[in-house]
């Protein structure tokens, strides 16, 4: 998946960036408070 496309779909349903880290982003969902790490490379592997 391009971290662009993950990005859009993030954005998409409500979430928004917390802050930037050296290799990674952390993105935040207001509706359950739960913040994950988004890896700063263009490509990421589908799981």
């Amino acid at each position: 998946m391009k971290r662009e496309s993950l990005l859009r779909h993030l954005r998409k349903h409500g979430c928004y960036l917390k802050r930037e880290g050296s290799s990674h982003s952390l993105w935040m969902n207001p509706a359950t408070g739960v913040v994950e790490t988004i890896p700063r490379d263009r490509e990421m592997a589908n799981v």
